[in-house]
This record gives structure tokens, sequence and C-alpha cells, in this order.
């Protein structure tokens, strides 16, 4: 899926729904998230559907920054060159 795939929510939520489902899966990720997140799996999964929706549909649903909260997590180059 590459952004002109994108057309509405519904291929937003298919994104996150996929990247998400990779992140808690993954080997070096999942723990990192599940610390966080816990059992707010639905509650933060909205939060980034609605943070895509502004960014790639231009539909200002989003309020604040993604990076304030992901600053503090333990994510290394390591995590992202694999």
């Amino acid at each position: 899926m590459n952004k002109s795939d994108i057309l509405d929510l519904s291929d937003i939520r298919v994104l996150g729904d996929t990247f998400y489902g990779k992140v808690r899966k993954d080997a070096l990720l999942k723990d990192i998230f599940e610390d966080v997140i816990q059992e707010r799996w639905p509650e933060h999964l909205e939060k980034m559907y609605r943070f895509w929706q502004t960014v790639l549909l231009d539909q200002h649903t989003y309020q604040g920054s993604p990076f304030v909260p992901h600053a503090h997590l333990p994510v290394e180059k390591a995590h992202f060159k694999r």
C-alpha cells in the first residue's frame, strides 16, 4: 500500500491494523509497546487512525504531537534497520 492507495478512513484502519499487528508480534518491539499501551490498544489505534487521517487525508481529526509520547520509548536505530 502506498499513499495513493489510501483514499479514506477504512484504508487508514487497514494500514494501522497491519502495522501494529506486526509490531505486536515483533521480537524487538512488542514488549516496548505492550509495557506502555497494556490493555489500551483500541484507544491507541483510534488515536493513530486520527493522526494518519489528518496527515494523509487532510482531515483535521488529530490534535497534539505524536512525537512526545514516543520520545521516551527505548527505541534505537537497530529497531528500524531490519
